[in-house]
C-alpha cells in the first residue's frame, strides 16, 4: 500500500474490499457456504485474488488512504463538490486492490442483490475474484491449505493431473515439508482428444478440489512445446503474485519448456523420461543406440496406433530434445533421480545428459496408517490368491497378463484392484476378480478382506520408483515383479521378492513354482 501510494505518478486514493459497502464487497450476491468454515475471509481473499488493482468511480468511505501528492493538491484546490469530484478534478483516482479484504463484524457478508424483475446486475470490477470465491464455496472446502503473505518461502510444482506416482510423491512431499508454502501448476485435459495442456490450473498445497485459478490455453498444448508466450505470461504472473522462490518440475507433459526458464532456482525430478522418450507405454530398450539419441522414428512407426502424443514426428521430438537440454544447461537446472537405474537410462537416452548436474535421492514414503494384518486366506480349491494393484494399461503389463492368464489361473485366483476403465477387458474371465476403482485409504482393508498370498507388478516400461511396491512392502505382501526399471534395485530375488523377465513363460514358471512350494511365500 505504502509503495503504491508513494510510487504512483497519479494523485492516488486507495481503499480496500469490504462488506462495509456493497460497492466493494466481493461476497455480495454469492451463495453462502453450505458448511461451517474455519477460515478467515481476508485470508481466503488473499489466496484467491488475481492480484489486480481496479479503479472506482463512486466514493466509498469505510477506509481510504490518500497519497501525499493528492493531499497537497486537495489542500490547495478550491473546487466544490464531493470528495470524489475533488479527486477527479485533481486528475486523481480512487483504486482498490483485489487481494485485501476488511471485514465489518456488524454487517452481513453474503448480502443478496436487490434487483427489479427487469434488471440485470452489472459484474463488479473484481468479478473474477467473486467467481473464484463462489467456486471455492461450491467445492465444500471449509479450510485454507496455506496462508499467503507469511515469511515462508514458496515452491511452485510443475506437474500433470494424471495421478499415479507423481501425485503420490507430491502429496507426501508437500505434507511433510513445513518450511515452505507449496503451489501446484497442473496441466489438465478436461476434454479428451484436445491436448494434455488444454488448461492450466493452480492449486494451493494438496487442496485439489478447487483451483486457485485456471487458464484455458489457446491453442492448447498437445504434448509439450518449446516456448509459448501465453504460457510464459501465466507463469510470470504466478511467480510474481505469490512470490515464488523456487520451481520443482515433476512432469513436463502438457507444459512448455518455459517452465525451466524462469530464472529461479529450478529442480527437475525424474518421475519419467519425458520428453527424451515420448512413448510412455513403450520400453525404450529396443530403440537405444550407442552414443546417440534413440531411434524415435522407428518407435513412432511401430507404435503409430497407440501413441499418447501423436502431434509430433521424429524431427519435432528431436527439436524438443535439443531445446530441453539447452534450457537445462543455460538456466542451470538441477536434476534429481529417485534411483541410479533412472539416471543410467536417462544418460543412455541422451548422452549429453551425463554432463549435466544430477544426483540420486531416493523417494521417501510415509508410513501407512491403520494397517490391518494381511493374512493369506486359503481357498477350498487349493489355489493361491494373487493380487495386482494399480492401472492395467499397456505399459503396466496388460498384454503380458492377458497372454499369461490361461496358465496363471490354473495356479491362482487373480484379483485386479484399481485397474481403471481398462480393467473392463477382464470382466467375466474365469479366475479373475476386478475392482475398477478404490480410495487409497481403503487399500489395506480391501487387501485384508481378500487375503492375498502374494502380489505381482508387471510393468514392461521401466518404473522410476513404484509407490505401489512401497505400499505392498509396508503391508508385508511379497511381490513378483518384472526385471525392469527400479524393481531390480528394490527387490532382492528370492529374499525380498522375485524378479522375472518380461515374457509369459518366465511369469507363469515363477508363479507355478511358488504355488507348488507355498512355504517360499
Amino acid at each position: 500500500y505504502k509503495r503504491q501510494l508513494e510510487q504512483s505518478e497519479q494523485p492516488l486514493a486507495l481503499t480496500v474490499l469490504s462488506n462495509a459497502d456493497t460497492l466493494v464487497n466481493p461476497f455480495s450476491g454469492l451463495q453462502a457456504p453450505a458448511k461451517d468454515t474455519e477460515f478467515d475471509l481476508a485470508d481466503l481473499v488473499a489466496l484467491l485474488a488475481p492480484g489486480h488493482t481496479h479503479t472506482l468511480t463512486i466514493w466509498t468511505d469505510h477506509l481510504t488512504m490518500l497519497s501525499a501528492r493528492l493531499v497537497a493538491l486537495l489542500s490547495t484546490n478550491n473546487a466544490d463538490g464531493s470528495m470524489m469530484h475533488q479527486i477527479l478534478a485533481a486528475d486523481g483516482a480512487l483504486k482498490v486492490p483485489d487481494h485485501l479484504f476488511l471485514q465489518d463484524p456488524h454487517k452481513r457478508i453474503f448480502e443478496p442483490l436487490k434487483l427489479a424483475p427487469h434488471e440485470i446486475a452489472q459484474p463488479p470490477a473484481f468479478s473474477e475474484l467473486s467467481a473464484r470465491l463462489q467456486d471455492w464455496f461450491n467445492a465444500g472446502i471449509t479450510g485454507i491449505p496455506l496462508k499467503p503473505g507469511t515469511d515462508k518461502a514458496v515452491t511452485l510444482h510443475i506437474t500433470h493431473s494424471w495421478g499415479g506416482g507423481v501425485a503420490q510423491w507430491l502429496s507426501s512431499f508437500i505434507e511433510t515439508d513445513n518450511k515452505h508454502l507449496h503451489y501446484q501448476l497442473r496441466s489438465e485435459n478436461p476434454q479428451s482428444g484436445r491436448g494434455y495442456g488444454l488448461r492450466l490450473s493452480l492449486y494451493a498445497g494438496n487442496e485439489l478440489r478447487c483451483p486457485v485459478a485456471s487458464w484455458w490455453l489457446q491453442p492448447p498444448i498437445q504434448s509439450i512445446v518449446d516456448s509459448k508466450p501465453e504460457y510464459r505470461e501465466i507463469l510470470s504472473e504466478i511467480c510474481k503474485r505469490f512470490s515464488v522462490g523456487r520451481v520443482f518440475v515433476s512432469s513436463l507433459v502438457g507444459h512448455s519448456l518455459d517452465s525451466l526458464r524462469t530464472g529461479l532456482p529450478t529442480l527437475q525430478i525424474l518421475h519419467d523420461h519425458f520428453p527424451l522418450w515420448p512413448l510412455l507405454s513403450v520400453n525404450p530398450g529396443k530403440y537405444l543406440r550407442v552414443d546417440d539419441e534413440p531411434d524415435i522414428d522407428l518407435a513412432l512407426q511401430e507404435h503409430a496406433k497407440t501413441l499418447e502424443f501423436p502431434d509430433k514426428d521424429a524431427h519435432a521430438w528431436s527439436e524438443i530434445r535439443s531445446a530441453y537440454i539447452q534450457a537445462i544447461e543455460e538456466y542451470k537446472v538441477k536434476i534429481v533421480a529417485p534411483g541410479q537405474s533412472v539416471l543410467d537410462l536417462q544418460n543412455r537416452l541422451e548422452p549429453d545428459f551425463k554432463t549435466l548436474t544430477s544426483m540420486v535421492i531416493p523417494h521417501g514414503f510415509p508410513e501407512m496408517g491403520d494397517r490391518p494384518e494381511i493374512v493369506p486366506r486359503p481357498r477350498t480349491d487349493g489355489r493361491l490368491r494373487l493380487v495386482i494393484t494399480g492401472r492395467m494399461q499397456t505399459g503396466k503389463g496388460q498384454q503380458l497378463l492377458s497372454s499369461a492368464l490361461p496358465e496363471l489361473t490354473k495356479h491362482v485366483q487373480l484379483y485386479l484392484l484399481g485397474t481403471g476403465k481398462s480393467g473392463e477387458a477382464f470382466f467375466g474371465l474365469p479366475g479373475v476378480d476386478v475392482i475398477l476403482e478404490y480410495e487409497r485409504d481403503d487399500l489395506a482393508s480391501i487387501l485384508a478382506t481378500i487375503g492375498p498370498d502374494f502380489a505381482a507388478l508387471l510393468s514392461v516400461v521401466p518404473e522410476t520408483f513404484s509407490y505401489t511396491l512401497s505400499e505392498l512392502q509396508q503391508l508385508h505382501i511379497p511381490v513378483v515383479a518384472t526385471r525392469v526399471g527400479s524393481f531390480p534395485d528394490r527387490i532382492e530375488h528370492g529374499k525380498t521378492g522375485w524378479l522375472v523377465d518380461v515374457d509369459t513363460q518366465s511369469l507363469v514358471r515363477q508363479v507355478a513354482e511358488l504355488c507348488a512350494s507355498p512355504e517360499q511365500v
